[in-house]
């Protein structure tokens, strides 16, 4: 859980919650950059609140 000024974003929630990120992450042969980018995709596209 990160907390930015006041608001929380749940990173866990916010991968499981990205069908891409999730479906890289499963993914085998996949490199740590793709899933790096992939982590910080569901990052970028989740609700904070």
């Amino acid at each position: 859980m990160l907390k930015i000024d006041g608001k929380r974003l749940d990173v866990a929630a916010a991968v499981l919650g990205n069908a891409y990120s999730t479906e890289v992450l499963a993914r085998e042969g996949v490199t740590a950059p793709q899933k790096r980018n992939a982590v910080k995709t569901a990052i970028l596209l989740a609700p904070v609140g």
